[in-house]
Order: C-alpha cells, then sequence, then structure tokens
C-alpha cells in the first residue's frame, strides 16, 4: 500500500515536471526561430534604391509584421501566464505530500510503539495480546453481574422486559443465547431480578461506578 501511494506521488510529480520542460523547450524554440528570422532579415533584406539606408528598408519590412508581433508578445505573455500556474500548483501538490507523508510517518510510529507496548505486557503467563484476553476474565469475573449482562447484551428489550416478568429462560425461546449465556442468567436470576433493573437502567454514573469497582478489584487482586 505503502510503495503503491509512493508510485503514485512520483508519477504526479513527474508529469508536472514534464509540462514545465514541454512549456520551456517551446519558449526556447520559439527564441530560436525568433534568432534565425533576425539574422535571415540582416541577410535578405536589403535597400531597394540608393536613397534608402538598409535600416530604413529593414523597418519598413518589419513594420509589415506589427500584428505578427503583438501576437507573439501576447503568446509569450500567456506563456509566462500559464509556467506559473504550473508551478504553483506543483507547489501545492508537492505540500500536499508532504503533509501526507508526515501523517503515515507519525501514525506507523504510533503503530509501532502500540505493538511493541503491547508485546511487553504480561499477566499471569500470558504475554502481548493473551495478556488482554486474561485481562478481559478477571474484570467478568469481578462482579457476579457481568456474565448476565453479556448475555443481556443480545437480547432485545422486549424480552428482557418478558424476562423481569416470568425469569425462566432456555434456549427454545431464545436462541440468540449460548449454553453458557443460559446458564449465567439462571444462576443470577435465582437470587432476583435486581440484575435486570441494573441492566436497563440508564444511569451513566452508576454504570461508571460498577466499572470502576471491578477494575479496582482487578487490579488489587494482580498486585497481591
Amino acid at each position: 500500500m505503502w510503495c503503491h501511494f509512493h508510485e503514485e506521488t512520483v508519477g504526479r510529480q513527474l508529469r508536472c515536471h514534464s509540462r514545465s520542460f514541454q512549456i520551456n523547450y517551446c519558449c526556447f524554440d520559439c527564441f530560436r526561430y525568433l534568432v534565425r528570422g533576425w539574422v535571415w532579415i540582416d541577410t535578405n533584406v536589403l535597400p531597394s534604391d540608393s536613397n534608402e539606408t538598409a535600416a530604413q528598408a529593414r523597418g519598413l519590412f518589419g513594420d509589415k509584421f506589427g500584428a505578427v508581433n503583438s501576437l507573439f508578445s501576447g503568446l509569450a505573455f500567456a506563456g509566462i501566464i500559464l509556467t506559473l500556474m504550473l508551478q504553483r500548483k506543483e507547489l501545492s501538490i508537492s505540500r500536499k505530500e508532504v503533509g501526507r507523508q508526515q501523517f503515515d510517518n507519525t501514525f506507523f510510529n504510533l503503530l509501532k510503539l502500540h505493538v511493541d507496548i503491547t508485546s511487553k505486557i504480561s499477566l499471569y503467563g500470558d504475554d502481548g495480546r493473551k495478556a488482554f484476553s486474561a485481562l478481559y476474565f478477571l474484570i467478568k469475573d469481578s462482579n457476579e453481574y457481568f456474565p448476565a449482562f453479556l448475555a443481556l447484551q443480545k437480547m432485545t428489550k422486549e424480552k428482557i422486559r418478558a424476562l423481569k416478568d416470568k425469569p425462566e429462560i432456555d434456549q427454545t425461546r431464545h436462541p440468540e443465547l449460548s449454553a453458557s449465556d443460559v446458564s449465567n442468567l439462571t444462576a443470577v436470576l435465582a437470587g432476583g431480578v435486581r440484575v435486570i433493573d441494573f441492566f436497563l437502567d440508564e444511569d451513566i454514573k452508576m454504570h461508571e461506578r460498577i466499572a470502576s469497582e471491578a477494575i479496582s478489584k482487578v487490579a488489587e487482586k494482580i498486585n497481591r
């Protein structure tokens, strides 16, 4: 992916340089033909009689092409404007590419740092990502309601309210639940439907307090 992005960047820069080179070459080519025309005039445009000087003869000849001179002057000015526009576009593209490269470098450095930190985590013999799985199970087991919460998350609110009115559960009526979910809910509901009240309660602070208490228990257990 990075190589493809780099190739596109280089390709755009080369195309911009190529257009600038073509315009500069056309300007140089026009100047070359102008010089050759000047030499041809000096060589071939001569006075028609003795009363006319060479400068007068060439002046009369040049007056015939006054409109052409104006046209070429306008074209030269337009070429300069076009060159400036292309250079401005090239600078804009370069700035964007530099910004993208800086973002990519920062992102990949942060990703590398994350991988390094993750690889150094160890918990009860599990290293790296496995340590996060071990921490998840520790937090889940730190509160008796958490396994039931995981099961209730798979159910609709209508089914949860029906379960509160009639706390009987089986996989036939709740196919979305696994056998372990049914077992966890059955064990918790045996002590009452308070777990359902907690789950349906939308008080964020209450849920934060329960999570904070569970994390504190896990931290105490790890530090023993």
